[in-house]
């Protein structure tokens, strides 16, 4: 028959004047067995797991770690036996000191314990290979390393007084979900080969059905239904025990089912290949010259006719030779008077393209009549 490592019997605690914590508490952990306590918040889980570590003194009933009561555990005798009851709390970061380095955190431990100083750096580096860590990281402070390192420097921690017992206060619920795999594989793996017992305080159902032999579940402080973790996942009697496992299923639905696969049925006729909708719209070509297109450019007029960059334009006739393109004058405005002298003839030269010179200047004459502007051609 396997000895019963922790028991606690009908026990009470009330915190202050509120109302009972914990009312009435029986739960017992074998040798290398691992008890989960699930509930919702506020059920009394971790006020149980503080009472089992001998943090808080019961109002009632009774604590025994070993057949010892762990509140009454004095003197070298006291240390020896606490030495094998050790704790994972559910913050590691906050439970470390800032000023100490990850190894020397893990080295206080097996001081206080008696450990020879010669012994601590070695041991460290073996507690650091066992919970998966690089002795490198030794060195280093608790802010310069993960969430998952530090809650395996805490399990590093736990294990340096060789406990037989662990309490495990939600030590997974800060951590995502690649790194409790990791933490959950670790914790398995030192219970196979340490022979461990834990008391695993948890309210997430996946994380305890993988890791727990037997749950206790607690509501307001007591105790509802305990067993198997077969036997309840299977068959819960107590409406509680059915209702958390029905909030647990609803937050994790069952993946879809893969679609089955496509058969070829040439009965149907295939659809028709439908338009990209995400493209822009094609627009229609033009039938006629685009009103908004330039024409192609013309090179000046020379003295032979039209002549386009390399030669006459092939668009334009080209005019006999000797002879000048007419050129007409553009009509004058009807409001404007057109002033006297000849004007240039229709078929005469063209005019030279360097400007003329200034006229003379027009001065006004003497004399007390009004002042006239008079034509230079009279």
């Amino acid at each position: 028959m396997t000895r019963d490592l922790l028991r606690l019997d009908q026990v009470s605690k009330r915190h202050r004047r509120g109302p009972l914590a914990v009312d009435g508490v029986s739960l017992r952990v074998s040798a290398g067995e691992t008890v989960a306590l699930v509930g919702e918040s506020g059920s009394g889980k971790s006020t149980v797991a503080r009472l089992a570590l001998g943090l808080l003194a019961p109002d009632a009933g009774t604590v025994r770690f070993d057949g010892h009561d762990p509140y009454r555990l004095r003197g070298p005798s006291g240390r020896r036996t606490r030495a094998r009851l050790q704790f994972v709390p559910q913050h590691p970061r906050g439970s470390l000191n800032p000023a100490l380095r990850a190894g020397d955190a893990v080295a206080l431990a097996l001081r206080v314990h008696g450990t020879p100083r010669k012994e601590r750096p070695a041991l460290v580096a073996d507690l650091f290979q066992r919970v998966g860590l690089a002795p490198e990281l030794a060195r280093r402070h608790p802010r310069e390393l993960s969430g998952g390192q530090v809650q395996r420097v805490a399990i590093a921690r736990a294990l340096a007084t060789g406990p037989d017992l662990i309490v495990c206060d939600e030590p997974t619920s800060a951590l995502d979900t690649t790194v409790q795999a990791q933490v959950l594989e670790l914790l398995t793996d030192l219970r196979q080969r340490l022979g461990l017992a834990c008391l695993f305080v948890s309210h997430d159902l996946a994380v305890v059905r993988h890791l727990a032999h037997r749950v206790v579940v607690l509501r307001r402080g007591r105790v509802v239904e305990e067993g198997g973790t077969a036997t309840l996942w299977n068959a819960p009697r107590h409406p509680y025990t059915r209702a958390l496992l029905a909030a647990d299923a609803a937050l994790r639905p069952e993946p879809p089912a893969p679609p089955e696969p496509a058969t070829a049925d040439r009965s149907v006729p295939p659809e028709p290949a439908r338009a990209d909708r995400s493209a822009p719209p094609s627009r229609p070509e033009p039938i006629g010259p685009s009103p908004l297109s330039r024409p192609e450019p013309i090179g000046p007029i020379g003295p032979t006719g039209p002549t386009g960059p390399t030669g006459p334009c092939p668009s334009a006739p080209t005019p006999p030779t000797g002879s000048h393109r007419p050129v007409t004058s553009a009509p004058s405005p009807p409001d404007r008077p057109v002033p006297p002298g000849p004007r240039p003839s229709a078929t005469g030269p063209r005019r030279s393209a360097t400007p003329p010179p200034n006229p003379p200047s027009r001065t006004r004459p003497t004399g007390t009549g009004p002042s006239v502007n008079r034509p230079p051609h009279e």
